[in-house]
């Protein structure tokens, strides 16, 4: 279930959103460079990135969050760059292909 107020969306999508959108989306981590506290996801097979700056959740963080192919969930508000995470945790109990068809036919009946 989304957040109050967020878009739940594939990782591909945010890219389209206007800026100031509150979106929540589950990627793989890619890199992390923490000297810009910038994380990119991406969500495999899509060639998508999608970079998360994480600079007001980076505190709270458990050690090995931001391992490359850690999946993490976020919610965040797009500039149109990137998105500027309010909230970053741990996906590593989701069924990926149970969320991806559970995603695609809530998208489905949200446009409906």
């Amino acid at each position: 279930m989304a957040a109050p107020g967020s878009s739940l969306l594939f990782l591909h999508q945010v890219a389209a959103c206007p800026p100031k959108t509150k979106v929540r989306f589950l990627g793989c981590v890619k890199t992390y460079e923490p000297s810009s506290a910038t994380l990119t996801l991406v969500h495999p097979p899509s060639p998508s990135l999608v970079d998360v700056n994480i600079s007001l959740v980076v505190a709270t963080l458990p050690f090995g969050a931001l391992r490359r192919g850690e999946w993490v969930n976020v919610i965040g508000y797009t500039t149109g760059a990137r998105v500027d995470a309010v909230m970053l945790w741990s996906a590593a109990g989701v069924q990926l292909g149970a969320y991806e068809k559970t995603l695609r036919e809530k998208l489905e009946v949200d446009a409906e």
